[in-house]
């Protein structure tokens, strides 16, 4: 068994006290592991060996004789994490259940870039693009900026992201059990460490763009997001840096 898939059966089992079944291979790619806390199903497909290696751009330190390196990944609407994800959307919907059964992916990271990957995957699965407002201020996260993975994904109920010894679950508003996996034990158990969008718009560092404008071209929805808050934002790029 891979190590990651261990890890969440192990984590299942005794940390949340759930069962946890393995689900056989098939000539159709399945989801990993059946998860069933007494009253409900979880469909859980676990995703490990995620370090996007070539994407990463290595970046000289300023000072001659250092042998550390530092390395940059960008954010981007659009990168080999949502590809992942949408493999193991693939592998959720192949997997038969009932309509009540909520569907997860788990994506583990680890390793000294794996705060890098985990903040990446949460702006990939909500669509988060970062926006300044034109007459200053300070910076934003906007949700669903972009067409994030979560918008386009009502067969994923959530993801669960594993950075070396923390742990997120994230919860999609388009999923299709969404508010049975609010009302979940799995969501009470967890509730420390819950990415849930009902409470992002009480964030102050958070814009909801709730617009339903074609989310392609960038000025759209700059416009889009003008007309919903009254302010004219222009986005800006960050990158995360890792010694």
């Amino acid at each position: 068994m891979e190590y990651a898939k261990e890890l969440a059966t192990h984590f299942f089992e005794n940390e949340l006290e759930f069962s946890v079944k393995d689900i056989p291979e098939t000539d159709a790619k399945r989801a990993d592991l059946d998860v069933n806390d007494g009253d409900q199903q979880y469909l859980v497909e676990v995703k490990e060996k995620l370090d996007t290696g070539s994407q990463l751009t290595t970046l000289n330190l300023s000072h001659e004789g250092h042998d550390r390196r530092i390395t940059r990944e960008p954010h981007a609407p659009s990168n080999r994490l949502s590809g992942i994800m949408r493999s193991g959307r693939k592998q959720l919907e192949s997997t038969p259940a009932a309509n009540d059964t909520i569907r997860l992916i788990l994506l583990y990271f680890t390793g000294p870039n794996a705060d890098m990957f985990a903040r990446r995957t949460l702006y990939t699965f909500y669509g988060v693009q970062d926006v300044i407002p034109d007459d200053g201020g300070g910076g934003l996260n906007c949700v669903y900026f972009h067409n994030s993975f979560s918008f386009s994904s009502p067969t994923v109920d959530g993801i669960i992201i594993v950075e070396n010894d923390g742990l997120n679950l994230c919860l999609n508003e388009f999923g299709n059990n969404y508010g049975r996996l609010q009302n979940s034990q799995m969501a009470e158990k967890l509730k420390l460490g819950i990415y849930d969008p009902a409470n992002f718009e009480s964030d102050g560092g958070k814009l909801v763009l709730r617009s339903t404008v074609n989310r392609k071209h960038e000025t759209d929805v700059l416009n889009a997001l003008e007309q919903q808050t009254g302010k004219s934002y222009h986005t800006m790029t960050l990158n995360r840096y890792n010694l």
